[in-house]
């Protein structure tokens, strides 16, 4: 009996889900990377494109950075147009591309193993929590153009027209102008078109070799990048990189790594994943009819390339076999491979519903690893706007190669030392004072302000804004002359008092210990306190709830001077006072 409504058939169905599920990633995508900022690389990009002329930024990368013209190209235009101060703009270009990426794999996989089966890993690449540096940040931009490009390639050389090869040529062009990730489709692409029949084979050589031609000129003009990571003992050292790479992609793709607490290539279980997706494998090959297709080879060359590329990377680009950013394109390689071995073996329905089930639990175990790994991601911009609004505040009084993203202030014996670590709020990359204020200029800022600063409390960015805020003044404790100042001066005041006395006298308070111990935080009045007591390790906080700086003590003084210019902001800087000592504090 007829009903009225169209029948949808398996193809139609099949665009539907993958439609839907692209909706709903980019809902969840938004939703779950809201409040973030610029972070780690993309700082540097904002420093080139800002400090160099357009085409030098383009084609004369700093040593131990990438060619990628094509990205920079993107940046530049998002810079001009919509400036720093909002992130919407990338991240709508990083979920389109997210996006983009799912399209293709899906327009690949389901011309080999049908619509149906297609949409399962389609699914779980939207929302692949396991590579959450690329999913839910706009960080590795560059990498995904290559890897959208990459596939674009591979679907136009499906075509096996002149002109689709022109097409895949350009596109491979432009993956390779964006990441050194696309040497692995420029693989992929030599094998594709060296399967065809001679002698087109050789005619259209010209898809993979001009591309690669073009990058190795340009490539050829930078000069050395770096050195062979030296973590790595030679070939060994290489395969076993290769090998718990593998484990841990199988882990992230099946949902094992949901399961593991570490490193999956540290545990049994990811090990047994990765043999039962091998013996899967061999399996199926051998129970296949034909000869693998050039697809298998193709996919298998793109994944070893790749594999093997990012092992023996130069030490300054070091990674783990669980680094993010090369799991994402590792995961799709892998699973255009596991495609290809489908297609070769024309898979039972049975096996079928079982390869669904497996990525249906990686799906579970990404969806939980993508909101954990987009709070992490906030909380990281939480620190980078903070610690960028208290350079703000220092500004004009901070050192032009002052480092404000991610000084850590710590204190060993009674000695002050600034910590610079290598990162851009932990992203792995720093900037000068004097490079964020030329980008500030050019393209705005996302900082906080001072009223924002003010109401980050206890929160760790608070902390952190206190760190950049006082390394950029300067503060510390100076000689002083030992008469106090004038008593018409604003005196400090009591904060908390927990262990000691406190009496006032003029513009002064004098802090005694009460059982040989005294704890007080005081609130200084503006531009700072002069005190005696210097001998003895102090605090000071500002938007934190708690000691964020030690003060070096002065061993050569009795007085000394904390000089605090004044800004914006609102709120009193803190001293905290931990000593078995007195003190006498006084206005500046």
């Amino acid at each position: 009996m007829r009903t009225g409504f169209p029948s949808i058939g398996p193809r139609t169905a099949a665009l539907l889900a993958v439609g839907v599920a692209m909706v709903v990633a980019a809902v969840v995508l938004a939703y779950e990377s809201r409040g973030q900022t610029l972070k780690g690389d993309e700082w540097d990009y904002a420093i080139r494109l800002s400090a160099q002329s357009l085409g030098h930024a383009l084609f004369d990368p700093p040593p131990d950075k990438y060619l990628m013209p094509v990205p920079l190209l993107l940046y530049k235009g998002l810079f001009e147009v919509f400036g720093i101060g909002s992130y919407a703009p990338y991240r709508a270009v990083g979920i389109a591309l997210v996006i983009l990426c799912a399209g293709l794999f899906f327009a690949l996989a389901r011309r080999r193993v049908g619509d149906l089966l297609a949409i399962p890993p389609t699914i779980l690449l939207l929302f692949f929590g396991s590579a959450s540096e690329v999913v839910v940040t706009s960080l590795r931009i560059p990498s995904q153009i290559a890897i959208a490009a990459g596939l674009g390639m591979l679907v136009a050389l499906d075509r096996r027209t002149l002109r689709g090869d022109v097409v895949a040529c350009v596109l491979l062009a432009i993956s390779l102008l964006s990441h050194p990730e696309a040497a692995a489709f420029a693989a992929a692409a030599a094998v594709f078109v060296l399967f065809r029949p001679s002698p087109e084979r050789w005619r259209r050589s010209w898809v993979f070799g001009a591309p690669l031609a073009l990058f190795g000129t340009l490539y050829l003009t930078q000069g050395e990048s770096g050195t062979t990571n030296p973590a790595l003992d030679g070939l060994n050292g290489v395969v076993s990189f290769i090998g718990e790479s593998l484990v841990s992609l199988t882990a992230a793709l099946s949902g094992v790594s949901g399961l593991i607490t570490g490193p999956a290539y540290d545990s049994p279980l990811g090990w047994i994943a990765l043999g039962l997706l091998l013996g899967a494998v061999a399996v199926a090959l051998a129970r296949r009819s034909k000869p693998p297709t050039p697809g298998f080879w193709a996919m298998l060359a793109a994944l070893a390339v790749l594999l093997a590329s990012t092992a023996i990377a130069p030490v300054t680009l070091f990674r783990t076999p669980e680094t993010q950013r090369y799991i994402y394109p590792e995961a799709i390689l892998l699973l255009l491979l596991l495609v290809e071995v489908a297609r070769a073996a024309r898979l039972h329905r049975g096996v079928a519903f079982a390869v669904t089930g497996v990525l249906a639990a990686g799906l579970v175990s990404n969806l939980a690893d993508l909101r954990t790994n987009a709070d992490q991601q906030r909380a990281v911009s939480d620190l980078v706007k903070a610690e960028l609004g208290a350079l703000e505040l220092a500004r004009g009084h901070a050192d032009p190669d002052f480092l404000p993203f991610g000084p850590r202030f710590a204190a060993l014996g009674t000695k002050l030392l600034l910590v610079t670590p290598p990162g851009a709020g932990g992203q792995g990359w720093a900037m000068r004072a004097s490079e964020y204020f030329v980008i500030a200029r050019d393209f705005g800022s996302p900082a906080d302000s001072p009223h924002e600063l003010d109401d980050l409390a206890g929160a760790p960015a608070g902390q952190a804004a206190d760190l950049v805020l006082a390394g950029g003044l300067g503060l510390r404790l100076r000689p002083a002359s030992p008469e106090p100042p004038p008593a018409s001066r604003p005196r400090p005041t009591v904060k908390s008092l927990s262990e000691g006395t406190a009496r006032t006298s003029g513009s002064c308070l004098r802090l005694s210990p009460r059982n040989g111990q005294l704890r007080a935080a005081i609130t200084l009045p503006p531009g700072g306190v002069w005190l005696t007591g210097s001998r003895q390790e102090l605090g000071v906080s500002r938007f934190f709830s708690l000691p964020a700086v030690r003060l070096q003590p002065l061993r050569d003084s009795h007085a000394a001077h904390l000089r605090i210019p004044r800004d914006s902001s609102s709120l009193p800087w803190t001293l905290w006072v931990d000593s078995q000592r007195g003190l006498r504090l006084c206005g500046p």
